[in-house]
């Protein structure tokens, strides 16, 4: 095809695209958020990062001494449910009845029994862990070291880490 082909070939392609999209509807609307309930903390803040146990309906908070928990039903706090050491998050960690939660402090996760608290393993990871995610399919939590620049991978079956 010669050049003033390919440029009306070019031409008309870009007319019609643009003729599509002229008639193509917006996105719909996104839904309006508004704020339903603010919560005061016992002794006015200093946490990290949140989680939410959907079977026992706990939210979990990181703070320096530890993991507070708060009963979404009942308002009940535990300020220390998990201690800690400059705890940055915590989780459960689903079909497993533990949770973890990160110590930046002692360079640690503790892995403990989502219903009472009580830790039942502190595993080693990385420098100064922060977040983590846990993986259902490996059944790895991933923890992000931040001053360590590393993730670590704990194994929660065996409680064991892999850095």
């Amino acid at each position: 095809m010669r050049a003033a082909g390919k440029q009306i070939v070019g031409l008309i392609l870009a007319g019609a695209a643009a003729s599509a999209s002229a008639g193509a509807q917006p996105a719909a609307t996104h839904a309006e958020y508004a704020i339903t309930e603010r919560i005061a903390g016992p002794d006015g803040g200093g946490w990290d990062l949140a989680s939410i146990d959907v079977e026992t309906r706990r939210l979990y908070l990181g703070r320096d001494a530890g993991v507070l928990s708060f009963d979404l039903d009942s308002r009940h706090f535990v300020p220390v449910f998990v201690p800690g050491a400059g705890v940055h998050a915590a989780l459960v960690v689903p079909n497993t009845g533990l949770g973890a939660s990160t110590n930046g402090d002692k360079n640690t996760v503790s892995l403990f029994d989502a219903r009472t608290g009580h830790v039942v393993s502190e595993v080693p990871v990385g420098e100064d862990p922060d977040a983590l995610v846990y993986d259902p399919r490996s059944m790895l939590l991933a923890v992000m070291n931040h001053k360590g620049g590393t993730v670590s991978l704990v194994d929660i079956v065996t409680c064991g880490s892999n850095v």
